[in-house]
């Protein structure tokens, strides 16, 4: 237990969560998608695409927080980083299930979407 409360790995436990955040805020206020799902999902399917990314990368963030106030605070908050790996194992779940990677590609060059501009 006490590697979990040394600087590095507490270091490393703040970092992720920051990034995490930072994710979440792109994501959740259409800052940034990549390129893929640009040209492969519909205004609709990206709408749900970015929803269930938001919530996912919400869920990540809140394991790392909760890994990084055990070890800062008490070692009660580790249960915090419980709820954030569920909702993050659930969320992205349903990712690769409803969303799965198309690669842009393909999509050209079989002609089924075209993006409307």
């Amino acid at each position: 237990m006490e590697i979990l409360h040394s600087q590095a790995v507490l270091g490393l436990f703040g970092v992720l969560t920051v990034y995490f955040i930072a994710e979440f805020v792109a994501v959740a206020f259409k800052l940034w998608t990549p390129q893929s799902r640009l040209k492969t999902l519909d205004d609709e399917q990206l709408r749900g695409w970015r929803i269930n990314q938001a919530v996912m990368v919400l869920g990540m963030a809140v394991l790392w927080l909760g890994l990084l106030l055990g070890g800062l605070v008490t070692a009660k908050l580790y249960w915090l980083a419980l709820p954030g790996a569920a909702v993050y194992a659930v969320f992205k779940a349903r990712m690769m299930k409803k969303y799965p990677y198309i690669d842009p590609a393909t999509v050209q060059k079989s002609g089924k979407k075209k993006k409307k501009k």
